[in-house]
């Protein structure tokens, strides 16, 4: 977790810097952030809005695109921009895991139902009844704060708490990372696939627990136990997700430097239909008859 803030440096383009395959993934950088960008912020986004957010995410940041831009912007390591988020893992620390039934970052805006971080969690009357009451025990605790919003890196940010789910086996911690995946490609983003291969019988080398792991939190997923209005809390998840890079200002950054680079790709005539003879640009016009070439 990060102190201050750190931003993304402003870059400034000179003409013809950026070109080639670099250029083409600043222009589908900075197109996906502007969908980002342009989701609605005073409600809940649709399922179909889910499921896009879903795919753009996995596309900039699972896939890479972002930080392999950034590596080409800012050579040689590139950078690791920073976001400000909901992070619930602070809270969840102080909570014995036995605890926790649910746990959701969340954090989407909206004029209706939200949330910005909670946990729902039983402790044993023999734990708290020493202090005399519930509230005193959380008192006494510091449990009685709501998670806070604070910077993180993007990487840091990817790997925190998305979900948190209890079960007989133990608390299954879900980040935001596997949440993305989830989503995209289990859940109708890119991919839609219900199956669930969980045979906890099978023993196996590492690889094949990882598997046997990550098919348990799809299958937890799959239940959502949260609904925010007609989402489920995965959805959700994607939702908070997507209004947290839309508000960075790196994607802002990335946006502008995109339409700087190749403003015909952003704002182009609409009315043109231009094809290339071999030597230039031959224009025709729609929309006003007198106009055309």
């Amino acid at each position: 977790m990060v102190d201050d803030k750190r931003e993304l440096e402003l870059f400034e383009i000179p003409d013809g810097e950026v070109k080639g395959t670099d250029l083409q993934r600043l222009v589908l950088v900075g197109d996906d952030l502007d969908y980002l960008i342009g989701l609605p912020g005073d409600r809940l986004l649709t399922h179909a809005e889910v499921r896009a957010s879903a795919n753009v995410l996995r596309r900039l940041l699972i896939d890479g695109q972002v930080s392999q831009l950034l590596k080409a912007l800012a050579p040689p390591k590139g950078l690791d921009p920073v976001v400000e988020a909901t992070f619930i893992d602070p809270m969840l620390r102080d909570i014995r895991p036995e605890w926790v039934r649910v746990a959701w970052a969340g954090g989407a805006p909206s004029e209706g139902a939200q949330h910005k971080g909670f946990a729902l969690y039983s402790i044993p009357e023999a734990v708290w009844r020493p202090y005399g009451s519930m509230e005193k025990f959380h008192e006494q605790a510091g449990l009685s704060a709501p998670p806070p919003v604070t910077h993180l890196t993007l990487s840091e940010w990817l790997a925190s708490t998305s979900v948190a789910i209890g079960t007989d086996g133990g608390l299954v911690v879900i980040s935001r990372r596997e949440v993305i995946q989830y989503n995209a490609n289990k859940a109708g983003g890119v991919h839609f696939d219900p199956s669930r291969r969980i045979d906890l019988a099978l023993k196996g080398g590492a690889k094949r627990d990882r598997k046997r792991e990550k098919e348990v939190k799809y299958k937890l997923l799959d239940y959502a136990f949260v609904r925010v209005g007609h989402l489920s809390g995965p959805e959700y998840e994607i939702a908070s997700m997507a209004h947290v890079i839309a508000q960075s200002e790196w994607a802002q950054t990335i946006s502008r430097m995109a339409r700087e680079a190749a403003p015909e790709d952003f704002n182009g005539d609409p009315n043109e239909l231009k094809v290339w003879d071999g030597s230039e640009w031959a224009t025709f016009t729609f929309g006003d008859p007198g106009r055309g070439n």
